[in-house]
């Protein structure tokens, strides 16, 4: 934990010249949480657990799933964000890249 903290402290380095920009999704997990938090819509009220690799139903880029945005220019310098849950609105999109 000393080591997360320490790196999400470093300061983001500056992008210059030409730059990247790619998108990810990855599944959300909450291991070792006491209680689970539901991000999914009011139909899909309760959160349950997921054993083994059960598909989501709302495909890949559904609620289950946060985006990571990825920014790496010319010299190598690279900036990885994690910016929403679920799809990306345009508005977040510029949002994120604004930071960087």
């Amino acid at each position: 934990m000393k080591l997360i903290h320490a790196l999400a402290m470093m300061p983001q380095p500056t992008l210059t010249c030409v730059i990247q920009i790619d998108q990810t999704y990855i599944r959300e997990f909450q291991k070792g949480s006491r209680t689970l938090v539901n991000y999914l819509p009011d139909k899909y009220s309760v959160r349950l657990p997921r054993y083994g690799h059960k598909p989501s139903v709302f495909g890949i880029m559904g609620p289950e799933f946060c985006t990571v945005v990825t920014a790496i220019d010319e010299r190598g310098y690279c900036v990885c964000k994690v910016s929403a849950m679920g799809k990306l609105t345009d508005d977040v999109f510029y949002d994120t890249l604004t930071d960087i």
